[in-house]
């Protein structure tokens, strides 16, 4: 009985390790046919989780994701006077990552740069200045500085890799600039169509209040789009030339494509939206977006080339 103890007093030990140590040669049988019918059958006890384990990114994303976590519990420190919490830390096989953090007041954003990996940690430079390390009690160490300050986190959290997307997400993974924009919107007395060369929102929307429509084109000056990205974890960045990117997560499935917003949003790109995503030749595809607001209907078709 003492060594189906010790047995289980050296895995228990191990289990922490599982990722990191090398398979031991196992401990020696005991061939003794009598004493161990005279022994009763023992459950061996079920394996405790693991530790949350960082590798190496080299083809294949990871997210890093405190969302289960009540919010008392998810990672947070303060930029200022600002308290951000941080609900998800996407490393993508480009060596980028994109956190997306909450404020105590509600108010969202997305943080953009580039990590690197080396001896077990992640190091984030750019907008958010942070290494973030395993523990040995499955939770990791995140030590952010911001405003001249550091601090030193600790939590849960859910470290998902990202497989190899359908065939359809992996056409549209990566970044896409706009090479012209196709307007149409109908509804109340109104019908206005026009295209534009690449995507300034401030110029379609001052176009679309001139022909009638209620806009007012100075809240979307500066949205001028330069790039559309999509990566495998499903997430989507919009930038801009004069404001602040936009986040979100997208769907596609055959031609049908949808999105959510969760940073950002605007009199052009509502919250959500669905649509159709279609690949015409090598790395050309047309995204049309339905829209409906106020009483109005409309689509938004954008030609797009591949970086």
């Amino acid at each position: 009985m003492k060594k189906y103890i010790a047995l289980f007093v050296v895995a228990m030990m191990l289990l922490p390790l599982a990722y990191s140590c090398a398979k031991k040669d196992q401990p020696e049988q005991n061939n003794d046919n009598e004493e161990q019918e005279q022994q009763p059958p023992v459950t061996p006890p079920a394996p405790a989780p693991g530790p949350v384990v960082i590798t190496a990114i080299t083809a294949v994303s990871e997210v890093i994701s405190f969302e289960k976590n009540p919010a008392a519990e998810q990672p947070s420190y303060f930029e200022g006077a600002v308290c951000y919490r941080i609900i998800t830390i996407e490393l993508t096989s480009s060596n980028r990552y994109y956190v997306y953090e909450i404020s105590t007041s509600g108010n969202t954003r997305v943080l953009i740069g580039k990590y690197t990996y080396k001896e077990g940690s992640i190091t984030c430079s750019g907008e958010f200045n942070a290494v973030i390390e395993p523990k040995e009690d499955g939770k990791l160490s995140i030590t952010v500085t911001a405003g001249g300050k550091e601090t030193s986190i600790e939590a849960k959290g859910d470290i998902r890799k990202v497989g190899s997307p359908s065939a359809e997400c992996a056409q549209a993974v990566g970044s896409w600039t706009i090479d012209a924009t196709y307007i149409k919107v109908s509804g109340k007395g109104l019908s206005l169509e026009r295209a534009f060369k690449g995507c300034d929102i401030y110029s379609i929307v001052k176009y679309a209040s001139e022909s009638g429509l209620k806009a007012d084109p100075e809240k979307v000056a500066g949205y001028n789009i330069s790039e559309i990205s999509f990566t495998k974890a499903k997430s989507l960045l919009i930038y801009f030339t004069g404001a602040s990117p936009f986040y979100g997560t997208f769907d596609v499935k055959d031609t049908n494509f949808s999105y959510k917003l969760l940073v950002g949003s605007n009199d052009l790109m509502n919250v959500t939206a669905n649509g159709t995503l279609n690949f015409t030749d090598n790395n050309k595809a047309v995204l049309i977006l339905s829209t409906t607001a106020d009483g109005y209907s409309g689509s938004l078709e954008f030609d797009m080339s591949k970086k």
